[in-house]
């Protein structure tokens, strides 16, 4: 599962959790069921399903704090901060960030206290609080650094890069574009390398620079195709679409505006195929726990008729 989410196979993710969590279910260990609806809920919010995931995980953080580990509760609470966040409560998500990182710290989890900070810091930047959001990231990338997450803290140069473009500092936000490009090179993340080559490029394009923006960009587009990773496949169409639009290039926009709906249309095709599968599990597995209820009491009846 965690390779499949690093490659955002989330179709994976959430086949491999709904199996899971319909096998936690039928179980009283609460720890088993926290970590079948972290990944459940994980992979529903990078579907955009944010009001189911936004449960699941609540669910999540219930089961470990019911289990005696609360410590172990900080990946579900960061993806649960990022669903309030998505659904527009960002006081409701600070808080959870708060309440994530400080369960990280006491659990001695590095990784999860560098991608907490990252996602909260970068959540602040977006909503205009640049400077604490610039401080939490530059947090983040010590931590990341120091434990050699070469992937994890090139994600947070990116950020800190869009963050000082946003301050209106060119000149710091290409070097960090660039510095985080060579970061994630020295690790195999090419998921996050597209990523980047893609802010490269509509950096690129935003300031003029059009051929190096087409080629950045179609560097990304190569690699997210390669990987199968349709959500970057549709948004880097999408770039490539603005940027051929921008420079006067109408026939290749068209082009690349039509395969990003053609892309995004399948993409959430999928997204409903996985709603109807995820409501059917559950009707069997109530099915079956009826079942299994009925069977027991039959026998209780029967060893009552027996004495």
């Amino acid at each position: 599962a965690e390779l499949a989410f690093l490659r955002n196979d989330y179709r994976s993710v959430f086949a491999f959790a709904q199996a899971l969590w319909t096998q936690a279910m039928t179980t009283a260990d609460y720890r088993r069921k926290g970590v079948a609806a972290t990944w459940l809920g994980s992979a529903q919010a990078q579907m955009g399903r944010y009001q189911e995931a936004s449960r699941t995980l609540a669910r999540a953080v219930a089961d470990y704090d019911h289990a005696g580990i609360a410590d172990e509760a900080a990946r579900a609470m960061n993806a649960l901060a990022v669903c309030y966040e998505e659904l527009g409560d960002f006081d409701r998500a600070y808080t959870l960030y708060a309440h994530a990182l400080h369960r990280a710290e006491a659990d001695q989890h590095a990784d999860m206290q560098g991608r907490i900070l990252a996602n909260w810091g970068d959540a602040l930047v977006q909503h205009g609080h640049i400077e604490e959001g610039m401080g939490r990231i530059k947090s983040a990338i010590a931590i990341l650094k120091d434990i050699g997450a070469h992937w994890h803290y090139a994600w947070c140069e990116l950020a800190l890069a869009k963050a000082y473009a946003l301050r209106g500092n060119d000149e710091e936000a290409g070097q960090l574009m660039h510095t985080a490009l060579k970061s994630v090179r020295k690790s195999d993340a090419p998921h996050i390398e597209a990523e980047i080559l893609a802010g490269i490029g509509e950096y690129a394009a935003r300031h003029g620079e059009d051929a190096f923006a087409i080629d950045n960009l179609n560097a990304a587009l190569a690699i997210a195709e390669r990987l199968g990773i349709e959500r970057e496949v549709f948004k880097t169409h999408r770039l490539l679409a603005e940027c051929h639009r921008q420079f006067g290039r109408f026939e290749q926009a068209l082009h690349h505006f039509e395969s990003f709906h053609n892309v995004r249309a399948k993409v959430f095709d999928e997204v409903a195929r996985s709603r109807v599968a995820e409501i059917e599990s559950t009707f069997e597995l109530e099915k079956t726990t009826r079942a299994r209820e009925l069977f027991q009491l039959r026998n209780v009846e029967l060893a009552s008729s027996l004495a």
